[in-house]
């Protein structure tokens, strides 16, 4: 049994082997989660997903203290560990994870990325840039477009990853106040929200400290069609070779998790 500190149980379907999800989950999120996905596992296989550090937590700003504190809880006993998968920026934390298992097992597991990106200051920009867009429900167009224009200035007098994530945290907290009291928030849930966007900037700025090369050289990458997310944007940044294999579906990013076709072909890669 994992540690439930440090992974949630997404789908038992039974003890021939265990998949590893890496992914910062969020209530409300557009984008389909690894909950989604776990209905269409094969009988016989349980897929535990990442329980990101909370803010403020001791280690949620270290990359390696959090990989640790999943390798410590993970599942124990003769169960194997048959796939690490990894979404977006969790891509980068699967690679960690699964060079980890493969020094407890005989078998090194299958690792499938869904659209992996490295983060990087367009990536946290363009995560504050989509949060404070979703809070237009209750802000008005000028609210929101000074808030991401704030984003933009932050960028260029941060030009280090750590201080402009904390820069982008404050000013969302800023917005966020004005918008959670409009939606008629109590202080409590208001404070809640603030922690998660303050943890997942943590969880997305500590993946920097991660050297995923060798990871993804060895990995199956599942490309969407959404040009601002994963290798999309990864190559028209002039990157290439970062990834083993690749397999794109005509498809949004944000359904990657949920769409049948993805799901048949990654539970063939698991064999």
């Amino acid at each position: 049994m994992a540690d439930q500190g440090s992974w949630k149980l997404l789908n038992d379907r039974g003890g021939e082997g265990v998949i590893l999800a890496a992914d910062f989950p969020a209530t409300g999120r557009p984008e389909a989660g690894f909950a989604e996905f776990a209905p269409r596992i094969a009988p016989g296989l349980q897929l535990w997903e990442t329980v990101p550090t909370g803010a403020g937590a001791p280690g949620a700003g270290s990359g390696a203290d959090q990989v640790a504190r999943w390798v410590d809880g993970l599942p124990g006993g003769d169960i194997p560990v048959v796939g690490v998968f990894g979404y977006c920026a969790g891509s980068v934390y699967a690679a960690a994870l699964a060079e980890h298992v493969t020094k407890r097992q005989e078998t090194a597991p299958a690792v499938v990325l869904f659209d992996p990106e490295a983060v990087s200051e367009l990536t946290l920009y363009w995560q504050f840039h989509k949060v404070v867009g979703n809070l237009s429900v209750v802000l008005s167009p000028t609210e929101v477009g000074d808030a991401q224009e704030a984003g933009k200035k932050a960028r260029e007098e941060n030009p280090e990853l750590v201080p402009f994530g904390a820069a982008l945290d404050r000013i969302f907290q800023d917005v966020g106040r004005t918008a959670f009291a409009r939606a008629g928030l109590d202080a409590e849930r208001s404070a809640e929200l603030g922690g998660t966007f303050t943890a997942f900037v943590s969880y997305l700025t500590a993946a920097t400290e991660i050297d995923y090369a060798a990871g993804w050289a060895a990995a199956t990458a599942i490309t969407s069609r959404t040009e601002t997310n994963g290798l999309n944007l990864a190559r028209s940044n002039g990157r290439e070779d970062l990834i083993g294999r690749e397999i794109t579906f005509d498809i949004d990013h944000a359904d990657l998790l949920r769409d049948e076709d993805v799901a048949r072909t990654v539970l063939g890669l698991l064999g």
